[in-house]
């Protein structure tokens, strides 16, 4: 059941969960968000005969976008379906206008999309295509109402303006960034989706004190962790070169493949995180750069030395605190004379970097 996805599989939750709602402002929580959809997909699924059940389906159809998309009811019912909504990528495209906003194209969670294409692709609703959503604002008011009386909601909670409210809430309480918000609403001034949340002293400090620890943590990274800005992507036919700007200067280059670029959405200017194991990487004496083949060397000082039965565990500090760990065979360590306070070059192939978008 579609009801399910406000419930099931939450992420952990955002620092920004516990911002509590301005006095005054009318809008539907988690649970009762639950509630009407699910009220809503009853009262269409359950509906007898082929007529009625193709009208109702319209309402569920507008009731899904207004959910998903926190858009205006106007907007809404001037969508052309055939045009403006992408099954094949779960996307709507809102026009916009002098009452609407700029136009812009949302997401819709995989499984509202899952229910828009069940009633768009059925042969039997063909005679709509096109003009779905084409309906009278009062008749779609009072469906709402009908569904919300059925849902057990407050009269005042049961239209698209509760609806889009709530939907501008949710997403600010999931810790999306209010520019996106706006975006996502269309709505021409920050102001209005501000004002949806307020924090308290205890959440403020919360807040800050998670950012506080984000940032510590990039700064003093994770052994073999490297936080930085894209600087470049170059595409190739099947693979990437990614280079990244740590925040401590240094260039890192990783190697990954061009779904991988698409699926993380990587783009120039982001921030991310490239990490590598210790057995993969490699070490090297002298003041000069090691004229070897691996893109990523760094002169750092040996900091910690542990010795096992086969391996050793090296532990290099480079100038900007970063540590990197590698793991190679006692012999190895005997043949270069590994010291502690000693200069070594730390180095590794682009292909054994790993990249994690911020």
């Amino acid at each position: 059941m579609l009801c399910a996805m406000s419930t099931q599989h939450r992420p952990k939750a955002s620092p920004l969960a516990g911002a509590q709602v301005p006095q005054g402002v009318k809008y539907l929580d988690a649970a009762q968000l639950a509630a009407f959809t699910a009220a809503f997909a009853q009262w269409y699924k359950a509906t007898p005969g082929q007529a009625t059940r193709r009208a109702r389906g319209r309402v569920w159809c507008l009731f899904l976008v207004l959910r998903y998309t926190g858009a205006r009811l106007q907007e809404t019912l001037n969508l052309d379906d055939r045009a403006d909504i992408r099954l094949d990528n779960a996307s709507i495209r809102f026009h916009g206008g002098a009452d609407a906003g700029a136009a812009r194209e949302v997401q819709l969670p995989r499984e509202a999309a899952l229910e828009l294409a069940a009633y768009l692709d059925d042969p039997a609703h063909a005679a709509v295509r096109g003009a779905v959503f084409r309906m009278d604002q009062g008749h779609v008011r009072r469906k709402f109402q009908e569904v919300g009386q059925k849902a057990g909601l407050p009269k005042e909670l049961a239209n698209p303006t509760a609806l889009r409210r709530s939907r501008a809430i949710e997403l600010l309480q999931g810790g999306m960034p209010l520019p996106i918000v706006q975006q996502v609403l269309g709505q021409g001034t920050a102001n209005l989706a501000a004002s949806l949340l307020e924090f308290s002293d205890d959440a403020t400090r919360r807040i800050l004190g998670e950012h506080l620890r984000r940032e510590n943590a990039r700064r003093l990274s994770a052994r073999n962790t490297f936080f930085g800005r894209v600087a470049r992507i170059r595409a190739g036919d099947i693979q990437s070169e990614v280079e990244l700007t740590t925040l401590g200067g240094y260039p890192v280059s990783a190697i990954i493949t061009n779904g991988s670029v698409r699926s993380m959405q990587l783009r120039e200017g982001q921030y991310a995180t490239a990490m590598v194991k210790a057995p993969w990487v490699m070490l090297a004496r002298g003041d000069a750069a090691p004229q070897v083949s691996a893109a990523n060397r760094f002169a750092g000082i040996i900091r910690h030395l542990r010795a096992g039965e086969l391996c050793t565990e090296v532990v290099t500090e480079l100038a900007d605190g970063v540590q990197v760990c590698a793991v190679i065979t006692n012999d190895s360590a005997t043949a270069l004379a590994l010291l502690e306070g000693q200069r070594i070059w730390v180095m590794f192939e682009a292909f054994a970097v790993i990249l994690l978008a911020d």
